[in-house]
């Protein structure tokens, strides 16, 4: 947001929209497993105890075992699969366009240019 205020400051009347790069169709997919994964291990872990006989099943003996723990693995399990699901998501793009023209891109340099190098870009496409 430092770079929209910055621009925006710099180059008055210039519209700075910020938006999410898109993550791909394979991570988004994998993240919903992992999110659904969570949920139903924080589900089985609070009312395994029930679940399982309510099937005719018997309780595995690991999730008994996670149960005498219970608060601390659900939170395990909340905190790993939120880390994933965000691991997933992230893509570390900041891609800057100037009148459809690419600027600059994080995913195709590995790095995020200074403010100089942003504004000189934009100048210098602003000039031709």
């Amino acid at each position: 947001m430092q770079a929209q205020q910055v621009l925006r400051q710099r180059f008055p009347g210039m519209e700075v929209v910020p938006s999410t790069y898109p993550v791909s169709p394979q991570k988004a997919l994998l993240a919903q497993v992992v999110m659904g994964l969570q949920f139903g291990g924080i589900a089985a872990v609070l009312a395994g105890d029930k679940i399982f006989p309510a099937l005719g099943m018997e309780m595995p003996q690991l999730l008994a075992q996670m149960q005498e723990k219970r608060m601390g693995v659900v939170m395990g399990i909340w905190l790993l699969g939120n880390a994933a699901q965000n691991q997933l998501t992230s893509t570390g793009a900041f891609e800057v366009f100037y009148d459809g023209k690419k600027m600059h891109s994080k995913l195709g340099t590995g790095r995020v240019p200074s403010m100089e190098e942003l504004i000189s870009s934009i100048e210098l496409a602003m000039g031709s």
